[in-house]
Parts: structure tokens; C-alpha cells; sequence
């Protein structure tokens, strides 16, 4: 599973969890004029159908980045989150969700995959 996430290039990931010199390098697609998620909690998305699910559900997501490599997601991204969510809000199979014992873990597998592309 873990290589999957990382493999995985068109994570929508919030506007606000990048860098601002990287925001101009990204395309972005708006869910709406704000975000209101739980504190403490980092959501990203497989794909813009899953965001959209979690919209018809009641979220409001506001502004995100498309296309954000997983192994660069999961590498660098995390930072203070107390709580990682993929596909929030949206179809109940497509979720899954990581806490900071985990990040380490998601971490190495960022490095690994980031090598093997090096390499090949």
C-alpha cells in the first residue's frame, strides 16, 4: 500500500500545505472560496472525483494543488499535522488516514520510491 501512495503523481493537496515558491510552479483548482477542516488535520485527495464526493457531503475544502507526486507529498509535507486524511468526507472506501507514528514510515517509503526513479 505504502508504494502505491508514494507512485501516485495527481495528489490534490491544500493550497496552503506548499511552500509559496512552489505555488507558482503548481496548478491549482478551487473547491470553493475557503477551507474549514478539523485543526490539526492535513486532508489530500486521490483525485478531483473524491474531493467532489466530499463536497456533495458537506465539506468545504476551499483551494488546492493538483498533481503533487506522492513520494514529494509524503517525503516533505506532513510537518505539523497532528492527522493525515486521503479522501475525507468522500466514499467511505476511499478513506484512510495516518498519525505522526506513522510519518516515519511514510517517509522512508517517499525516499526509497524517490531513489528507484533516480536510478532508473
Amino acid at each position: 500500500m505504502f508504494r502505491v501512495l508514494m507512485e501516485h503523481r495527481e495528489w490534490l493537496v491544500p493550497l496552503t500545505a506548499l511552500g509559496r515558491d512552489e505555488l507558482s510552479r503548481c496548478g491549482k483548482v478551487s473547491f470553493g472560496p475557503r477551507a474549514q477542516t478539523p485543526p490539526g488535520e492535513l486532508w489530500v485527495f486521490t483525485e478531483t472525483a473524491t474531493a467532489q464526493s466530499a463536497l456533495s457531503h458537506g465539506a468545504v475544502l476551499g483551494s488546492f494543488v493538483t498533481s503533487v507526486d506522492g513520494a514529494r507529498l509524503f517525503g516533505a509535507l506532513l510537518g505539523g499535522a497532528e492527522i493525515v486524511r486521503i479522501n475525507p468526507a468522500g466514499y467511505p472506501e476511499d478513506l484512510l488516514s495516518f498519525e505522526p507514528g506513522e510519518y516515519a514510515e511514510l517517509a522512508r517509503w517517499a525516499q526509497l520510491v524517490g531513489r528507484e526513479r533516480e536510478l532508473a
